[in-house]
């Protein structure tokens, strides 16, 4: 895979083991802008300060499951990506992820590169067009509510 540069996209990576942090910096810092945080505490002192487009965190952490890390960011953080990965394929965490989350990927250790970086991209696309839909879609209603307006006083026929 030709693995282009997305410095423009800040991922954020959330695991409580330091291995799995260097890992991660090590292979995806020369793509994209790379943030990472030891537990999910930080995470969210992270999103909350910095922007951040997509965040891939470990289901099994010490303070907060990454599963109720992505429930949080998707109310505060619609736009976020969200991407849950594990070592272990138990499906009940899977459901509890998609549920709950609206997770867009759900991704087993060890991730590959190549798949872990197209998941991002995707992600990113993904989060964009929502954005710009729901930009679309207010844009629309506050139209609609001018109309009406106009409407009710008669200054269009």
């Amino acid at each position: 895979m030709n693995m282009k540069l997305h410095n423009e996209i800040s991922v954020l990576y959330v695991d409580d083991e330091a291995q799995n942090l260097a890992a991660f910096k090590a292979n995806f810092r020369k793509i994209f802008n790379v943030v990472l945080a030891n537990n999910a505490t930080e995470a969210l002192q992270i999103i909350d300060s910095q922007h951040v487009d997509v965040v891939i965190t470990d289901h099994m952490m010490p303070d907060i499951s990454g599963v109720d890390l992505l429930e949080m960011l998707k109310s505060s953080h619609p736009y976020v990506g969200r991407i849950l990965i594990t070592g272990c394929s138990d499906i009940s965490i899977v459901i509890e992820a998609i549920n709950r989350c609206d997770v867009f990927r759900f991704l087993t250790k060890p991730w590959v590169k190549d798949d872990l970086t197209e998941t991002i991209l995707s992600s990113h696309e993904q989060n964009q067009e929502k954005q710009k839909e729901n930009l679309m879609s207010s844009k629309l209603v506050e139209t609609n509510q001018q109309l009406e307006f106009m409407l009710r006083q008669k200054l269009i026929s």
